[in-house]
């Protein structure tokens, strides 16, 4: 028998987190989360930080499950990473927000792959809850590239100068 999850995804967010924001993963709720599908990471990546908003659907009583989140490369079919998270909506509130993270190194992604991350609730039989498509790229793809035209206060900067100032002497006679 299959039953329906009383949960319901509204939102979930990324953001890259960088070795340096490591240790701010205890505050995961305060990262710049936003709706890009399109992650940039660069040499000091360390993760991926993800905000779930999560509706009950059935208001009147409160709802105690665990879900999953699975993380994978859909290029190479490879399961990356995978966590548990319990999730506790009391009787009569709406929706909560979730948080969860995953620890990476850049070699665990590979940029131009597309990966997908899977929700799940887990006392649902594994009811699919959300599925979300996203992509990596390196920052450093687009600084390789030199402009093609330079303003023109670029120019003036690049042309040599001469500071010596010309002073005439003057002369005897």
């Amino acid at each position: 028998m299959i039953k329906k999850s009383p949960l319901k995804v509204k939102c979930v967010q990324f953001y890259a987190y960088d070795c340096d924001e490591h240790e701010d993963l205890e505050y995961v709720c305060v990262f710049p989360f936003d709706d890009r599908k399109d992650l940039s990471v660069d040499k000091f990546f360390s993760g991926i930080a993800v905000r779930l908003v999560i509706e009950n659907k059935h208001k009147k009583r409160g709802v105690d499950r665990e879900i999953s989140f699975s993380l994978m490369d859909i290029n190479s079919r490879y399961e990356l990473a995978t966590q548990d998270l319990r999730v506790n909506i009391p009787k009569g509130t709406a929706r909560t927000e979730t948080f969860c993270y995953f620890d990476l190194k850049d070699t665990d992604l590979q940029i131009g792959h597309a990966y997908k991350l899977d929700v799940t609730d887990n006392a649902s039989n594994f009811h699919m809850l959300y599925e979300v498509l996203f992509s990596i790229y390196g920052k450093w793809e687009a600084c390789q590239q030199e402009p093609r035209d330079f303003d023109t206060f670029s120019k003036l900067l690049d042309e040599p100068t001469d500071n010596s100032v010309s002073n005439p002497q003057p002369s005897e006679g």
